[in-house]
C-alpha cells in the first residue's frame, strides 16, 4: 500500500566515514571502558583485544547504518547524529542500571559469574539496539546531492532510496557516491510499533551475517 511520507525533511545530512563520525562520542567510549570489567590483556579465541570485539566493533557497526540518523522528528535527539548518541547512551544507562540489581542466582560460583557477564552484555545490547527498527519502519533516507566526477557535488539523481535489511547506510553511500541524504518520517506511523523491528539488524550489528 502506499505510504505518505511528512514532507517536513531534514535535508542535506553528510555523509561522513565511520571514522570521522565516531571522533565525536570519544567521551562515551572513554566511559564505557572505564565501567566494562576487561583488561587490555584479554582477548577473544582469535587474539583479539575482547573489548574491540564486544564493544568497539559492534558501536561502529552500529554506527555503519544509523550514521547521523535523528533519534526523532520532533521530540528528543531529533538534529543530526541524535540517534546514535541516543544509542550509546542508553546502552550505558541500562548496563550500569543492571549491575546493581540483584538476579536470581545458581548457587554456583562459577556459573553465576559467567551470567552475570552475559547479562551485562545483553543489556548493553539491548540498549544500543532499542530504536533500530526506526530506520526500518518510521523513516525513509533518500539522496540529496551526489558527488560527481570532478569531486564536486550535483544534485541525486535515479538514487533509490535506502534499503536498511539489505545494506548499511555507508554502503547504499558509496554505491551511489552520495553526499548529502535527506530523512523523511512516515506520517502515520504507529506509535512505538518500530519496536517490534529492533532486534532485526542485531545478527548484521554482531557481525555475524
Amino acid at each position: 500500500f502506499p505510504v505518505t511520507i511528512n514532507p517536513q525533511k531534514i535535508k542535506g545530512v553528510p555523509v561522513f566515514d565511520i571514522d570521522s563520525v565516531m571522533k565525536h562520542y570519544q567521551k562515551e567510549i572513554q566511559e564505557l571502558r572505564r565501567f566494562v570489567p576487561i583488561g587490555d590483556h584479554q582477548v577473544d579465541g582469535d587474539g583479539r583485544n575482547l573489548f574491540k570485539t564486544m564493544y568497539l566493533d559492534v558501536i561502529y557497526r552500529f554506527a555503519e547504518y544509523i550514521h547521523l540518523i535523528p533519534a526523532s522528528e520532533d521530540h528528543h535527539h531529533r538534529g543530526p547524529g541524535g540517534l546514535l548518541i541516543h544509542s550509546i547512551q542508553t546502552a550505558y544507562k541500562s548496563m550500569v542500571f543492571a549491575e546493581n540489581k540483584k538476579y536470581k542466582r545458581s548457587g554456583f560460583l562459577d556459573l553465576d559469574k559467567e551470567m552475570a557477564v552475559r547479562a551485562r552484555y545483553a543489556t548493553w545490547l539491548t540498549g544500543l539496539m532499542h530504536d533500530t527498527g526506526k530506520i526500518l519502519r518510521d523513516i525513509h533516507i533518500d539522496a540529496v546531492e551526489q558527488i560527481d566526477a570532478k569531486g564536486g557535488t550535483v544534485a541525486a539523481v535515479g538514487v533509490a532510496t535506502w534499503t536498511p535489511h539489505l545494506q548499511t547506510l555507508i554502503d547504499w553511500a558509496k554505491e551511489n557516491n552520495v553526499a548529502t541524504y535527506a530523512v523523511s518520517y512516515v506520517r502515520h506511523r504507529t506509535h512505538n510499533a518500530h519496536n517490534l523491528d529492533s532486534s532485526h539488524l542485531l545478527p548484521y550489528i554482531l557481525g555475524r551475517s
